[in-house]
């Protein structure tokens, strides 16, 4: 019976495993057949056994990563979670191309007359871009959906050739041409999601501010590198220039007015290799940790880089801090307070507390010394007790057959020895 007991939990172990082996798949990588053992042993490989990766482009607090971590393993929708997994993986390992990401220049004129022309002799051809278009539908409002107006195709070879020379300057380097959206359109309540652009092609990128007619402003919100926001109003004939495949970006507010055109343009280094396939090979292997039916998440292997900690505790915070602060310094880069603002203090207080300890060790070790003197008075005293004891009564059995101390008897002694040597005297006088 032990024995056919024995087999059936076995069998339920195994039934299990291969249960939760089944679930274990990125919704991405199923499409294309990858499985998840294949994605977590290339994960290892390229980034070794740690979350936070190693990465020189990795520019942000490290409590705000923690944090992130926390907030997206608290996602119940599996896509959803895997979806932000995603962009915050290709967040922190695309490189830099600037030292800030944002800058506002202005169009050059020709080019803002040629397109502040044509959005205005074809309001009429504007298509709107509604469910037929997959990533607007995405990113925007289901209120409202923009419009496209598509430029001509000399008119958008004109514009990159115009334009490149001075991506190139902005990034300091040699830059291809890959894609020119619109002229896009927004209208009254309209809202754009927060996300980041395709890796592969929309690196150096410009929205092209051409026109608009709002009652209030509709800025643009970017997250920089060091995961501030910058909210940016752009007048026509502005261009903002942003890396889009790094920086979120967004409008958050409803936009207030009529229309609001733009147009967007991308480059990216002509020696640039990056791919969604590399992002998503950097998304942590604990990517589902809550989300599982696992008895013990903490025996799991893919949630062994947590280290036994869970997301959103204060250790698990301390772990991702001290990660990311041995690889800077492993690094060589900077202590900059942008990157990690709260270091010099956690640095101080780590001190603090090193010498408290230091200090508490050295008043133990004087409480010892201070223990030590006083258990030698207390001997010292239980000895003279112990033969007072011993002259006035009965001496305790611990302290038996112990000499009485010598000025005991002394004190009793002293007068027979006076008495003596006067008699002495008054014999030596007589004679």
């Amino acid at each position: 019976m032990a024995c056919e007991a024995g087999s059936r939990a076995a069998t339920a172990a195994l039934a299990a495993a291969l249960v939760l082996c089944a679930l274990v798949v990125t919704p991405a990588a199923a499409k294309r057949g990858q499985s998840e053992s294949d994605r977590i042993r290339m994960y290892h490989e390229n980034h070794g056994n740690e979350w936070p990766f190693d990465t020189p482009f990795n520019y942000r607090d490290p409590r705000e990563l923690a944090q992130r971590e926390a907030e997206v393993l608290a996602m119940d929708n599996m896509q959803d979670r895997w979806d932000m997994w995603m962009r915050f993986s290709q967040e922190m390992m695309t490189p830099n191309m600037t030292a800030k990401g944002v800058q506002v220049e202005e169009l050059p004129k020709d080019i803002m007359r040629k397109l502040y022309d044509f959005v205005h002799d074809n309001m009429d051809k504007i298509q709107n871009e509604g469910d037929e278009f997959e990533k607007a539908s995405a990113i925007t409002s289901r209120a409202a959906y923009p419009g496209l107006l598509d430029l001509p195709p000399s008119l958008k070879h004109e514009i990159a050739e115009a334009l490149k020379p001075i991506h190139e300057r902005w990034c300091n380097c040699k830059l291809k041409f890959n894609a020119l959206y619109g002229i896009r359109v927004y209208y009254e309540g309209c809202v754009l999601a927060c996300h980041l652009d395709r890796t592969e092609t929309h690196v150096v990128s410009s929205i092209m501010h051409i026109a608009h007619d709002l009652r209030e402003p509709w800025p643009v919100e970017i997250k920089d590198h060091f995961g501030r926001y910058h909210s940016v109003n752009l007048d026509p004939g502005e261009m903002l220039h942003y890396e889009s495949a790094k920086l979120v970006h967004c409008r958050g507010t409803q936009l207030k007015g009529s229309w609001y055109a733009n147009a967007f343009i991308h480059y990216a280094p002509v020696d640039w290799k990056e791919t969604v396939d590399d992002t998503e090979v950097a998304v942590p292997p604990f990517w589902q940790y809550g989300a599982l039916n696992v008895p013990d998440p903490k025996s799991f292997p893919a949630f062994a880089m947590l280290n036994g900690t869970t997301p959103g505790s204060p250790e698990r915070e301390q772990m991702i801090v001290d990660t990311v602060r041995r690889q800077r310094d492993r690094r060589g880069m900077p202590r900059d307070p942008l990157i990690d603002p709260t270091r010099e203090a956690d640095e101080e207080a780590a001190r603090l507390r090193e010498a408290a300890h230091a200090g508490a060790l050295v008043r133990k070790g004087g409480e010892r010394s201070t223990a030590a003197l006083a258990g030698a008075a207390s001997r010292r005293s239980v000895m003279v007790q112990a033969s007072a004891g011993g002259m006035m009564g009965a001496r305790p059995a611990s302290l038996s057959g112990r000499l009485t101390p010598p000025f005991e008897w002394r004190r009793w002694a002293g007068p027979y020895w006076a008495l003596a040597a006067w008699i002495l005297v008054l014999a030596l006088v007589l004679a």
